[in-house]
């Protein structure tokens, strides 16, 4: 139950988008599970009445991932220079159960800031 709801506790990906709009970098996007996260981290909700997801954005002067050196990704996406593209991931069945994390990080190979978006589609069982 999840606010007098029934909750099945399913996350399912279905797909992941990237834009980068540098012209010198490319970036790659990697999908992990089950990564330990240290320091206070200030989930927020996407939809406190209606989802059981919740996002966060990590702060390196604060969160490190513990068990970095164990984690391989799921799935990643490269994007190059000037360059946006979407993965369908409905065929690989990623299914995310409640308490789990799904932490995307990303990796270029220049020294960028904010150089484009990322986004995660998904559907909940509910």
């Amino acid at each position: 139950m999840y606010r007098n709801k029934s909750c099945f506790g399913e996350l399912d990906l279905l797909k992941i988008a990237g834009t980068n709009t540098t012209n010198n970098a490319s970036v790659t996007i990697g999908v992990f599970l089950s990564a330990k996260i240290s320091g206070d981290v200030n989930y927020q909700y996407v939809d406190e009445n209606n989802s059981i997801a919740s996002y966060a954005q990590l702060d390196p002067a604060v969160n490190t991932i513990t068990n970095i050196a164990d984690l391989e990704p799921i799935y990643e996406i490269t994007i190059g220079p000037d360059f946006s593209r979407t993965e369908d991931l409905i065929d690989l069945r990623i299914a995310v159960g409640v308490g789990s994390r799904v932490l995307l990080a990303v990796k270029t190979t220049g020294n960028i800031n904010t150089a484009g978006s990322v986004s995660v589609n998904w559907f909940e069982q509910q």
